[in-house]
C-alpha cells in the first residue's frame, strides 16, 4: 500500500483549535476520522488499542504540547505505564509557604477545568472520587 499523507499547519485561535481537537474526539469515539483540508481527503480506522505519545515542554519564549496517537492491528497494551493527568487545574501539591509565583502574580488568571482528569487507563478521575 502507498503512503497517503495529508499535513495542516497554521496559527489558530484557541476557539478554533478547541473545535479541532473537539471533533478529533468525537470521530475518535465513532471510529472514524476523516480530514479535509483544501481538495486533499483522508479517511483513518483508528484501531482498539491505540499507541498514545505527550511531549510538554516549557521555553522561556514558547510552551508547547506535542501529541501522536498511532495504531496498527494487533497492538499490545502497555505494561503500567503510571497514571495520566490531563486537566485545566492544577494538581494539588504541597507547596512550601512563600510568595506567589511571577504567573500567579501578575497574570490574574486561575486554572480553567478543560475537562475531567484522565488517567492512562482512561477512566474519569472525578467519576472515580464521587464513586
Amino acid at each position: 500500500m502507498s503512503k497517503h499523507e495529508l499535513k495542516f499547519k497554521g496559527v489558530l485561535d484557541k476557539t478554533d483549535i478547541t473545535a479541532h481537537l473537539e471533533n478529533l474526539v468525537q470521530a475518535l469515539r465513532q471510529g472514524r476520522i476523516n480530514l479535509q483540508h483544501n481538495d486533499e481527503i483522508l479517511s483513518l480506522n483508528p484501531g482498539a488499542r491505540i499507541k498514545m505519545e505527550i511531549k510538554a515542554e516549557i521555553k522561556p519564549e514558547k510552551e508547547k504540547i506535542e501529541l501522536e496517537i498511532t495504531w496498527r492491528d494487533n497492538m499490545e497494551l502497555s505494561a503500567d505505564t503510571g497514571a495520566l493527568v490531563i486537566s485545566g487545574t492544577l494538581p494539588d501539591m504541597e507547596e512550601a509557604p512563600g510568595e506567589p509565583t511571577p504567573e500567579e502574580q501578575g497574570s490574574g488568571r486561575t486554572p480553567a477545568s478543560s475537562g475531567p482528569a484522565i488517567e492512562a487507563d482512561g477512566e474519569d478521575l472525578e467519576k472515580k472520587e464521587r464513586e
